[in-house]
């Protein structure tokens, strides 16, 4: 009884550990294949330096759509590909 309970709990660690080299696996997969941004640049004052949290808007010449991001820690924004066809753009 005592073998078959410890073969369950080992059983579910081995399913517990297999999920989690997974999920990191996938994680790292997705950070590779993740495709490249259409627009990126830095907000940054004299003052503070990089910026985060500053919303970055894009406008199409003769849309009605705006597509905005935010900055990261570093001041970085980055608008994927998918969310900006080509065209002109108004900040």
């Amino acid at each position: 009884m005592r073998t078959t309970v410890l073969r369950r709990l080992g059983g579910l660690a081995g399913v517990g550990l297999l999920g989690i080299f997974l999920y990191a696996g996938l994680t790292s997969l997705s950070a590779q294949t993740e495709p490249a941004a259409a627009l990126t640049g830095q907000v940054r004052s004299q003052e503070e330096g990089p910026m985060e949290g500053v919303l970055v808007s894009a406008k199409r010449e003769g849309s009605t759509i705006t597509v905005s991001v935010v900055s990261d820690a570093q001041g970085r924004y980055r608008f994927p590909r998918a969310k900006l066809e080509p065209g002109k753009y108004a900040a």
